[in-house]
């Protein structure tokens, strides 16, 4: 059996990239990639990705089915909006769908 810390050393080689998503107030996704090629953090842009609208309040990653939430309160809008995205495992990601909702917490409808 291999002490634990050669399976932790083991483990941290095997992960290559970590994929992190940000959301802007235009309404963009930009997904990042986070390595570690030689003991110290790289940050690179991997894409740029439009289809959540102005002002997103909420990303969530369901990572078991490849999939990326983005939520829009509607503060400039009536309503709000749910988006979905496939997350490839370069970290881009490809609109699926936009739904409305209803607005977020401090909005008045007409």
């Amino acid at each position: 059996m291999l002490p634990s810390l050669t399976l932790l050393a083991l483990a941290a080689q095997a992960v290559t990239a970590t994929n992190l998503f940000v959301s802007d107030y235009a309404g963009h996704i930009t997904s990042l990639s986070l390595t570690a090629p030689h003991g110290t953090y790289a940050l690179r842009q991997t894409s740029v990705t439009a289809g959540c609208h102005a002002n997103p309040t909420w990303l969530t990653l369901d990572a078991p089915r490849g999939l990326l939430y983005c939520l829009n309160e509607g503060v400039d809008t009536a309503d709000g909006s749910l988006s979905s995205f496939t997350v490839h495992s370069d970290g881009r990601l490809t609109h699926v769908q936009t739904d409305s909702t209803i607005s977020g917490p401090g909005q008045r409808r007409p």
